[in-house]
């Protein structure tokens, strides 16, 4: 017959006022824990017993009270019962006892749960669900709670999570952005959570590993002021390394995931999509005002404005005006996107797109552009510094009409300020299926914009989509440029409209470059619009530019379409470049131009600009075998320039550049020996190599012819 073993047993109060024996065992019969006793202490020592396997076991559970004090746990959190008048208690069970949760040292508070899965929501109630508003915001105006756990399963919140006076660390962290899930039953903002300015950048606040969904009864069409007010879903503002990392966020009707003026903010793992209504402002990830953020490896989709946002609109009072600065945006996922890709906007100084993936995305994979100015005085606008590399972008086609590919720089407001996109750098990247590969809006009304520096390398274009149609379509259309354009190693097949358009919109002489390189592209079908326009292979629209056009190869132009030439040069300065190039059909060059072996001329040179040392070839069978430069200088006549400048200082300003180009010679009263060479053109302001002798104003301008010295006979 088998035998029983019983302890010892007693009440609480029992054994709270007993000290045993020495290793004597006895048990609680309220708690159900063993006492270990050593003879000398009261109450002696609690074994805690076997705990509820997790929080929802807990909310559940139909044990009767243990008495005040007793110490309930489940799965890591251990909970000290409390008075059944409390009101500030943490949770509550099935049967009513009220626990508090026992702090660690890092002030974690866990948030009582509804004990219904996720999975089951859409046959369960939302009424059946615990909303948890009240207790999110009571949890955050807490002091002593710096972590706030979330139970798995579904949740309601009838009312927003916002705080904007946060002067503490905060994280809320749950057990999965799947399986522990907040419903929004709301149309304010989701979570909201903000440092003050006068605490700016000294605080973390982290979101993680929970769900946040918009549920609507009916389908979001806003109307009137309603329409304009764009609530966010998730939102961090003014916090020190700020993290988003494994939340989910769907039916937005503003910004999804929005980070405001954080400094090395970083956003990962993340999932947006699936906006309520396809309307502008429904960014699935925004990023306004910060410093050193980062995106990364995110999946956007199916949102109604841009995948992923990064920039800067406005003046602070407090602060001055607002620069985005350094961001990343690496190994995200973006698909069936009504905006851009990727957007920068407004003032951003350093941004790096590398290696992210696009379909489907409206207004570009890639966007730049200015921002409406609403302040007083309005401010200049800077965009700088921009990486796009290793990018995919497939099926960015846009709708019908519209421009738009892989890149597209726009210009889009009208007002009277600078707007500047410079250095700017698009290489090995991908292309298939997009419209068109980089296009530029022209200026809207005003030429007090422009983009400056850019270089595309080794990029891959394919199979434009055929179907869009368009004959403005082209490869790539980029306008209003100074600087430097330099289009190297690049392959595009198959293209709409034009394969590649350098074209001057802008009236201000500025609106010119310094250099244009165009060198070992291939461009190998284009003119594929069956409309009545006629495409070009490659075609230079500004007057008097020195381009390099070398090593290319422009070939198959479509049959079926209006036949143009391959090659247009309407009117290239005489110092161009032009060799080595494998073309299928016409060249048009209205002006002369030079290769990197020495220069031709059939009789005495008249044009150009020439080098002291220079030698020019005679192609002729007769009279001198040549020439040499003897003295630097550039032929042709100016007509009403004038210059100003300072002594001492190597540059002058003049009152219109007519046709003066970068390298050439001209003279004017007040430099040395009444000439220079021009190293570089800052709009109106002429870079010179020597530095003016004497202060001179509205002195005329004219070229310093070179002399040129015939060599001997030909035999």
């Amino acid at each position: 017959m088998a035998k029983e073993l019983q302890y010892r047993r007693g009440t609480t109060a029992m054994l709270d006022n007993a000290v045993g024996a020495f290793a004597e065992v006895q048990v609680n019969v309220n708690t159900k824990e063993l006492r270990v006793f050593d003879g000398e202490t009261p109450g002696g020592f609690s074994l805690a017993r076997k705990p509820d396997d997790t929080i929802e076991d807990l909310v559940v559970s139909t044990e009767p009270s243990r008495g005040p004090g007793a110490i309930w746990q489940a799965g890591p959190s251990t909970y000290v019962e409390a008075e059944e008048t409390a009101t500030d208690y943490d949770l509550i069970t099935g049967q009513g006892v009220k626990l508090y949760l026992q702090r660690d040292a890092v002030g974690a508070t866990a948030l009582a749960g509804s004990g219904i899965e996720f999975t089951a929501k859409a046959s369960v109630p939302a009424t059946a669900k615990r909303d948890a508003a009240a207790d999110l915001n009571r949890m955050l105006r807490d002091e002593t709670t710096n972590v706030i756990m979330v139970p798995s399963g579904a949740m309601r919140l009838d009312a927003k999570v916002e705080y904007t006076q946060i002067r503490k660390d905060i994280s809320i962290i749950g057990q999965g952005m799947r399986q522990s899930v907040f419903e929004l039953h709301h149309l304010e903002e989701g979570f909201n959570l903000e440092v003050p300015l006068d605490a700016r950048h000294q605080f973390t606040i982290e979101y993680k590993d929970f769900g946040a969904h918009r549920i609507l009864a009916e389908p979001w069409a806003p109307s009137g002021a309603l329409a304009e007010l764009r609530y966010h879903t998730l939102r961090i503002a003014r916090s020190k390394d700020a993290v988003m990392r494994r939340v989910i966020q769907t039916g937005n009707i503003g910004f999804g995931l929005s980070m405001f003026d954080g400094l090395n903010a970083l956003i990962e793992e993340c999932e947006s999509g699936n906006a309520a209504a396809l309307l502008s402002g429904t960014d699935g990830i925004h990023s306004a005002h910060g410093k050193n953020g980062k995106v990364l490896k995110c999946f956007v989709h199916d949102v109604g404005d841009d995948g992923i946002s990064f920039g800067s609109y406005k003046i602070d009072p407090a602060l001055g005006r607002f620069t985005t600065e350094d961001v990343f945006c690496q190994g995200n996922r973006l698909q069936d996107i009504k905006g851009s890709g990727v957007k920068l906007y407004g003032n951003v100084n350093g941004a790096n797109v590398l290696y992210n993936f696009m379909r489907r995305c409206e207004q570009g994979a890639v966007q730049t552009r200015d921002v409406g100015n609403p302040e007083t005085p309005a401010y200049d606008q800077h965009l700088r510094n921009v990486l796009i590399e290793g990018n995919i972008a497939d099926e960015c086609i846009g709708p019908e009409g519209t421009p738009t590919g892989f890149f597209f720089q726009r210009f889009q407001y009208d007002h009277n300020t600078n707007v500047i996109h410079e250095n700017i750098t698009i290489r090995r990247n991908k292309m298939r299926g997009c419209k068109t590969f980089f296009t530029s809006t022209a200026n809207p009304a005003t030429d007090i914009k422009r983009v400056s520096n850019i270089t595309i390398d080794e990029n891959e274009f394919i199979d434009a989509d055929v179907a869009a149609q368009g004959g403005s379509h082209y490869g790539m259309l980029i306008r209003n440029i100074s600087g430097y354009l330099k289009i190297r190693k690049n392959e595009l097949r198959n293209i709409i409209g034009s394969g590649v358009l350098i074209d001057d919109v802008g009236t201000l002489n500025w609106t010119k470059l310094d250099v244009f390189e165009f060198s070992k592209n291939t461009l190998d079908g284009w003119n594929y619009f069956t409309g009545v326009n006629t495409a070009i292979g490659l075609r230079v629209s500004p007057s008097n530019l020195t381009v390099n056009i070398s090593g290319n190869a422009i070939i198959r132009q479509n049959p079926d379409g209006l036949l143009a030439n391959a090659i247009s040069l309407p009117t290239i300065n005489p110092n161009s470049i032009y060799q080595d190039n494998s073309v299928e059909g016409s060249v048009a060059i209205a002006t002369s131009y030079r290769t990197t072996d020495p220069r031709t001329a059939a009789t005495v040179p008249t044009a150009g600009t020439y080098i002291a040392g220079e030698h020019i070839r005679s192609t002729a069978n007769t009279g001198p075998s040549g020439w040499q430069c003897r003295v630097s200088g550039t032929f042709g006549t100016l007509t009403g320039v004038t210059a100003s400048g300072i002594v001492g200082e190597r540059k002058i300003t003049v009152n219109t550049l007519d046709t003066i180009q970068r390298g050439q010679r001209i003279a004017v009263t007040g430099l040395p020996g009444g000439s220079a060479t021009i190293l570089r053109i800052e709009g109106l302001v002429l870079i010179i190599n020597v530095a003016v002798s004497s202060t001179f104003t509205d002195e005329v301008v004219s070229y310093s012819a070179p002399s040129i010295k015939a060599l001997a006979d030909f035999p």
